[in-house]
């Protein structure tokens, strides 16, 4: 680079800067685009559904309730015998007005779980008491 002039250094050392800036700021929108689709699937009611029943059964357990918003999307899961977390995850839920949400947990029959589901601005948190289906 000894030929080149001082001007002409300028030049080039200004549009790496500018070509280096320009593709940090794609790659930041990218993640920032992708952090925000995955936070738009948790479901976005700000009203807390009504809990009508709750069952938990020997492999999997559910929450009957009703809302006056649509839920769809997301909601997690956790359910504890004790202090000790048995199962936790995400359940799918599209419930327009009464419907289930489900949860896996292995139960054993004659104990008393707690449940908790958790979505963006509400969470139910109940005990049942685990028993088989008929």
């Amino acid at each position: 680079m000894r030929g080149l002039s001082i001007p002409v250094m300028s030049v080039l050392l200004i549009v790496v800067v500018v070509a280096s800036a320009s593709l940090l700021y794609v790659q930041m929108k990218g993640v920032s685009n992708t952090a925000t689709s995955k936070a738009d699937e948790l479901v976005d009611v700000r009203i807390s559904p009504k809990l009508l029943g709750l069952a938990c059964l020997d492999s999997y357990g559910y929450l009957i309730v009703s809302s006056d918003s649509p839920l769809k999307g997301k909601v997690y899961y956790t359910v504890k015998y004790g202090l000790d977390e048995v199962a936790s995850g995400f359940s799918d839920v599209n419930i327009t007005d009464v419907g289930r949400i489900y949860f896996n947990a292995s139960m054993t029959e004659g104990k008393e779980y707690t449940v908790e589901v958790t979505a963006r601005y509400w969470s139910l948190r109940e005990n049942c008491k685990s028993y088989l289906p008929n």
